[in-house]
Order: C-alpha cells, then sequence, then structure tokens
C-alpha cells in the first residue's frame, strides 16, 4: 500500500510549470498607445471592492487603486508585497524573485472585471506564460496592471495581463491567462 504522505501529496497536488533560466533577463517589449484601453470609471474604488466582491485579508489586499475598466479589460495599481520574512515564517530567502502580491492582484483584478462585466465572479483556472523583465528582490514602487480579455463565453473568459512601473516600462507579462466564470463562486467569495 501506499504510505500515507505519498498519498496526501498526490491529493494535493493541484498545479505544475516549467521554469525556463536564462543567464539574463529579456529587454521588455515597448508597448504602444493600443496596449491601453479606453476606460470607464469602475463604479466602486479599491476599499469597497474588498468589502463587496473580494474575500481576500488586510495581508493580501493589494490593489491600492481601480484605475477603470472596459468591456476588454480592467487597469489596477498594486502595492508590492512584504519581504518574505513578513509573510513566511522561514522564508527560503530575503527577497521575493517573483512579485508574489502583483501576481495575487491581477488575478484579483480578473475578478473585479467580470463581476462587472458579467455579474459573475471568476476563479483562474491556467495561465500558458509567464515572462519577467525586471529583477524583484529590492523593487519598489507601486506595480500598473492591464487586463486585457481577448475572448468571453458564459463560463469562461481568457486574457492576458501586462505589468509595469511607474515609468510605463514592462516588468513582466501573463499570456494565456483562464479563469471559470460560475454563478455559485461570487456567493462562496
Amino acid at each position: 500500500s501506499t504510505p500515507r504522505s505519498d498519498m496526501a501529496r498526490k491529493a494535493s497536488a493541484r498545479s505544475s510549470c516549467t521554469v525556463l533560466l536564462k543567464d539574463r533577463l529579456p529587454k521588455p517589449p515597448v508597448l504602444s498607445k493600443a496596449a491601453f484601453m479606453s476606460l470607464s470609471a469602475y463604479p466602486m474604488d479599491a476599499q469597497e471592492a474588498y468589502d463587496r466582491i473580494l474575500f481576500h485579508g488586510p495581508a493580501l489586499q493589494g490593489i491600492k487603486k481601480i484605475n477603470g475598466w472596459s468591456e476588454k479589460g480592467i487597469e489596477v495599481v498594486t502595492r508590492p508585497a512584504p519581504s518574505p520574512e513578513q509573510w513566511i515564517a522561514q522564508p527560503p530567502g530575503k527577497a521575493w524573485i517573483i512579485e508574489p502580491m502583483m501576481l495575487d492582484a491581477a488575478f484579483q483584478a480578473a475578478i473585479l472585471w467580470s463581476v462587472q462585466r458579467t455579474g459573475q465572479a471568476c476563479l483562474p483556472s491556467f495561465v500558458a506564460n509567464m515572462r519577467l523583465y525586471a529583477s524583484f528582490p529590492g523593487f519598489k514602487g507601486d506595480i500598473r496592471i492591464l487586463f486585457t480579455v481577448n475572448e468571453e463565453s458564459e463560463n469562461l473568459i481568457k486574457g492576458y495581463f501586462t505589468f509595469l512601473d511607474e515609468n510605463n516600462t514592462v516588468l513582466a507579462s501573463i499570456s494565456g491567462f483562464e479563469a471559470v466564470v460560475d454563478p455559485g463562486l461570487k456567493e462562496k467569495f
């Protein structure tokens, strides 16, 4: 029979990824003006969104501002995560390799877009690719997140994220994002 710890490990595996490491970071792409959507005001501010829509507690309430939204996406501003020792009892290092607040805030932005567009919450289910263009150890300043939707159906949204620093330099991107849209999620949130 399989030892209990092996069974628990297999039962808890919910995702996987492949990491490709390079000697140096690639040069960030230059965004055209077309990458910036024409946005309308979101009907609530960030704090109200956390109170009414999002389920995240104070430690993960990274979205500082919702810049606006459209039928094609949403733009938010997030703060960086605190140092690893503030979040993890025994962190593996003194600095983040990937900015965790940025990632979680991106998925939170997708939820806000989905609720506004469809009336339903969404749950991230797939990311095809994440590319880093900046080193995050020691990163300071806010991060602007653009979520662009390129396909939507009754139960699925697909899109991509662009992460920018205060100088509009691309820090990272996520392509091939998918999220399940389900009426039951809003009540659970």
